[in-house]
């Protein structure tokens, strides 16, 4: 998984003045996702153009001009509860911003509900099901999501990663 955020963070290096990485921490990898944030944020120290956000916060913010983009994993918060969180949380940037998205990824599969100010969406993973979730009939893709943002019109283009392109 680190060579895969590595291989992500050189990329966006190649064509962005500066890159963030949120690791949202998850019920099931909670201390796993924090080691990986730390390997990152180490890795990139000397990296001024690499913001690797190390936080343990359940909610995590990123403005980006008239973009208010939250991320929580989804386990804790209910999806149509977000909005409220956001606008309560981040009061100022709600007011200043036009377009607002909450990304999730508990659920494991893609669903996308738009709410009066926010667009929440829960994303699939690239991680492979467990005997757990095979035995209860969940079969959700595998796959990543790049969203692109203009700064001033909001949600621009989506760009999406199957699990057959990163292992081939």
């Amino acid at each position: 998984f680190i060579r895969t955020m590595r291989r992500i963070i050189d990329r966006a290096l190649d064509k962005h003045a500066h890159v963030t990485v949120i690791t949202e921490r998850g019920n099931h990898d909670f201390d796993a996702s924090a080691a990986i944030a730390v390997c990152l944020a180490q890795f990139y120290e000397s990296e001024p153009r690499v913001t690797i956000d190390t936080s343990p916060a359940k909610f995590h913010w990123y403005r980006f001009g008239a973009n208010l983009i939250g991320t929580h994993h989804g386990d804790k918060a209910k999806p149509m509860d977000l909005l409220g969180v956001m606008a309560c949380d981040r009061q100022k940037d709600w007011g200043e911003t036009k377009h607002r998205r909450f990304y999730c990824g508990h659920l494991h599969h893609l669903m996308t509900k738009e709410v009066p100010g926010v667009v929440i969406e829960t994303l699939p993973t690239l991680a492979a099901s467990d005997a757990w979730h095979r035995s209860m009939g969940y079969r959700s893709s595998r796959a990543m999501y790049m969203d692109v943002f203009h700064r001033e019109h909001g949600h621009a283009d989506r760009h999406v990663v199957g699990i057959s392109q990163l292992q081939g």
